[in-house]
């Protein structure tokens, strides 16, 4: 009856883990229905010390990280990555569960798994993030895989690049944005995430162009789809692609007047990473600068901000 000791019970079972299978069914039990979230978090610690010795540990888990308040989720998403290569495959399987809650949760369980360097870092992304660490322009051009990815994340690499054909948008959404916070090892996605930043949901397209930013892609198809999204109704969708554009640089020039035009946008955000990549485009933005002087008008700072600093270096490059 007494909260303190249900939860200093979970928390020795925890530390006699080896000893503590026979207790797997009442953990889980606690986990799923007690009323204490501290208890349940506890419970899901406890579960994470002894392992996935049962069969019922691992989807119990998931169910919990899907369901559960943010303390009891954030405990069995801990143990499910402390169990490491063996919760993935389960967690993949959930992507096509006809429950939605388990659907929607699982890309960015998934993806976390990436994050945390479950696999490592490969040696492709240790060179990608040393040249960004002094101030280098990367762009990741679309080679058929990237090296160096451990087979366990191609698979939920591929997994999610699947669930964004998902029939719930929400999902859609979740595994664009999880593919995003995988970064350029996610690069052999991009011409899904392409499809997707034309998808009729304004937060797919959103997380879409997101993760294409994010991956690094600059190939023709998504240099394309995002000049598009620059006409897009939506202010996020054309912030997003103005600033994944100025990200690509010099082979964005084509949205050169696109961009431009963007400068006298209603929304702030737009204005300023419209100017933001004018500069970061350089060159041939130089055509750009009479309406970047206009700018230095614009009632808000932050694109007055970024027309001085555009200005300022277009003027330093010579014409084309």
């Amino acid at each position: 009856p007494n909260r303190d000791i249900r939860e200093a019970a979970c928390q020795y079972l925890e530390l006699l883990a080896r000893f503590a299978i026979s207790s797997v069914p009442n953990l889980i039990r606690t986990l799923e229905t007690d009323s204490d979230m501290k208890v349940r978090s506890a419970a899901a610690s406890a579960l994470g010390g002894i392992g996935p010795a049962t069969p019922e540990v691992i989807p119990a888990l998931i169910r919990a990280a899907a369901y559960q308040d943010a303390g009891p989720s954030s405990h069995a998403l801990h143990a499910l990555r402390h169990f490491g290569q063996v919760s993935i495959p389960p967690l993949i399987q959930t992507l096509n569960s006809p429950d939605l809650i388990l659907r929607q949760a699982a890309p960015g369980n998934l993806s976390r798994f990436i994050e945390d360097s479950t696999f490592g870092v490969s040696v492709g992304e240790q060179i990608i993030t040393a040249l960004k660490a002094q101030g280098a322009k990367v762009t990741v051009t679309m080679p058929p895989h990237y090296p160096d990815v451990h087979p366990l994340a191609s698979d939920i690499i591929s997994a999610l690049t699947r669930a964004l054909q998902d029939e719930d948008p929400e999902v859609r959404g979740y595994a664009a944005g999880g593919l995003g916070r995988i970064g350029p090892m996610a690069i052999a996605a991009a011409p899904a995430l392409v499809r997707a930043a034309r998808d009729p949901a304004v937060e797919v397209r959103r997380q879409a162009i997101g993760a294409l930013n994010s991956i690094g892609a600059g190939d023709p198809e998504t240099l394309q789809v995002l000049t598009e999204s620059l006409r897009y109704p939506d202010p996020y969708v054309r912030n997003y692609a103005a600033h994944a554009l100025g990200d690509i640089g010099l082979p964005a020039r084509k949205a050169v007047p696109q961009l431009t035009a963007l400068l006298k946008d209603e929304d702030a955000h737009v204005r300023a990473n419209s100017a933001r990549a004018l500069r970061l485009i350089g060159a041939p933005a130089r055509k750009a600068i009479p309406d970047l002087e206009r700018l230095l008008n614009d009632p808000i700072g932050a694109p007055r901000d970024e027309a001085v600093e555009a200005i300022k270096t277009l003027k330093q490059i010579r014409s084309p």
